[in-house]
């Protein structure tokens, strides 16, 4: 593609917060409605401002359904949706994990299960670099704050 009008560049768009607020999932789910019309010229990133159950859970989804667009997709609306209609189990996390691993695509689930799991260890890099990040470089104060880049 020599012609400026044949290429593009694709933007990337970093959603930090703690998806654990409605306020953040709503900022989640509309931009993940935006990948799905502008797939070839966007991408998102998440970082996490909290590392509660439900961000760990996206991060393991993130992590393990990484190699297919279309899974990852998938599973990110049913998980958004799910948590919109039973926004009870927030209060019940563990509960959460069990119920959302069967949206997991079956060639995953070990995958996630995995990464799930080191992601909640106490000593996870994961964690510590998404809390040092927002803190330190975002200057993100509390884990309701957000911040688009």
């Amino acid at each position: 593609m020599n012609s400026k009008k044949d290429s593009f560049n694709p933007v990337s768009v970093w959603l930090a917060a703690d998806f654990a607020t409605a306020r953040s999932r709503a900022m989640l789910a509309a931009a993940l409605e935006h990948v799905k019309v502008n797939s070839r010229a966007m991408r998102v990133a998440l970082i996490f401002t909290d590392w509660n159950i439900p961000n760990r859970i996206l991060d393991a989804a993130i992590y393990s359904i990484s190699h297919s667009h279309q899974a990852l997709m998938g599973f990110l609306q049913k998980y958004l949706l799910y948590i919109e209609q039973h926004p009870e189990l927030l209060e019940r996390p563990e509960e959460l994990v069990g119920n959302v691993f069967a949206f997991v695509p079956e060639d995953y689930q070990a995958a996630f299960n995995e990464r799930y799991n080191q992601a909640a260890a106490s000593d996870s890099n994961t964690a510590r670099l998404n809390l040092a990040f927002s803190g330190r470089v975002l200057q993100l104060s509390a884990a309701s704050d957000i911040a688009v880049v």
